[in-house]
């Protein structure tokens, strides 16, 4: 298990590194190097049941979310200390010491802290996923949409039509908004058009509690703590939640799909997305989502039509693929690729 975790590590240092987060990077490669199973928080990763890469149980993440975690609420001073912006003026061997201080005064918490997976909610997605409404809002001729979020976490991309959105020259939606989403653009626009938004609804294993603290304070842990515009969009993003509120029920998301797939939306498109979800389910899970979809897609029609729009993981490079499939007809397209963080889009359209 030893070399499976420092690989898992690794591995996750050169993501974060992608990512634009060197501090991440950082403390994920030091811990490669310097972590050893000593102390009763080292011998829980090292002796961790399952698979610690950053594909299955994510070790890496979920104890850099722990210490950010101490580092947000205060508890840790050392940790503070070498946590952003003070960590590019320390070396490997101080800031490991400041990990250590927390492994030892904090043994409890960050034990707690990793048995759940990491849970985080980027905002930045739906200016990804906005294009594709777009797209759908055309193809339906202007008809409401009915939302239903598979994997919403806290739901903040449930509200993303209350967010402002800059794509090259072209801007949609409310100057006063407090999410202002500008990804770096490239290919044509999308035609810009109002969209009217008759019903939202997600559905999570663990959906965040916008009204408990530790629960935000636990979504805002996982990221990272050099990329200051993230966390102010996600603040921001709750603030807006509290103005314009939804509801994502705790479900498996396969029963969530049948009950929502059960209703027929007349006079609306009933549009079915996830972002970086899907890829996480087991395989039959996805045969089963899938045949669901599909069920339902035959039963579409001009007054009631269905689209499913994802973003997801592919295989290829960089980044990940925007696909949509509309019924009737079940045509799949391919409308972009775009960053996992939302920092661009490239658009085929």
């Amino acid at each position: 298990m030893s070399h499976k975790l420092i690989q898992a590590f690794e591995l996750q240092s050169r993501h974060c590194a992608d990512l634009g987060s060197p501090f991440m990077a950082r403390m994920c490669k030091i811990s490669a190097l310097l972590l050893t199973p000593e102390g009763d928080v080292a011998n829980a990763l090292f002796n961790w049941a399952g698979d610690v890469a950053p594909g299955g149980h994510n070790l890496p993440l979920r104890l850099m979310g722990a210490l950010h975690n101490l580092v947000i609420t205060g508890q840790c001073q050392p940790l503070s200390d070498i946590f952003p912006p003070h960590y590019k003026d320390k070396t490997d061997a101080q800031i490991w010491a400041g990990v250590s201080a927390a492994f030892e005064t904090h043994a409890v918490f960050i034990l707690g802290f990793l048995q759940s997976p990491p849970q985080t909610n980027e905002v930045r997605r739906s200016a990804i996923l906005l294009p594709g409404f777009l797209s759908i809002a055309k193809a339906t001729n202007g008809l409401p949409f009915v939302l239903s979020e598979i994997g919403a976490s806290a739901g903040l991309n449930l509200n993303w039509n209350q967010y402002y959105y800059q794509f090259g020259d072209k801007e949609w939606g409310d100057k006063n908004a407090t999410v202002k989403l500008c990804p770096k653009w490239s290919g044509p626009v999308p035609k810009l058009k109002n969209i009217v938004v008759q019903e939202r609804r997600g559905c999570d294993l663990m959906p965040t509690d916008l009204t408990d603290k530790t629960e935000t304070t636990n979504l805002l842990s996982y990221l990272w703590a050099d990329q200051g515009e993230r966390i102010t969009h996600t603040e921001y993003a709750f603030e807006t939640a509290s103005l314009y509120p939804y509801h994502v029920d705790k479900m498996d998301a396969i029963e969530w799909l049948k009950q929502r797939l059960s209703q027929r939306y007349e006079g609306a498109v009933h549009v079915i997305y996830h972002t970086i979800a899907w890829q996480y389910f087991p395989q039959n899970l996805k045969r089963e989502g899938r045949a669901l979809i599909k069920d339902a897609g035959a039963m579409a029609s001009e007054t009631a039509p269905l689209a499913w729009l994802v973003f997801e993981a592919d295989g290829q490079e960089p980044g990940g693929a925007l696909t949509l499939t509309m019924w009737p007809g079940g045509e799949t397209k391919v409308l972009a690729r775009a960053d996992y963080h939302g920092r661009w889009v490239k658009w085929h359209g």
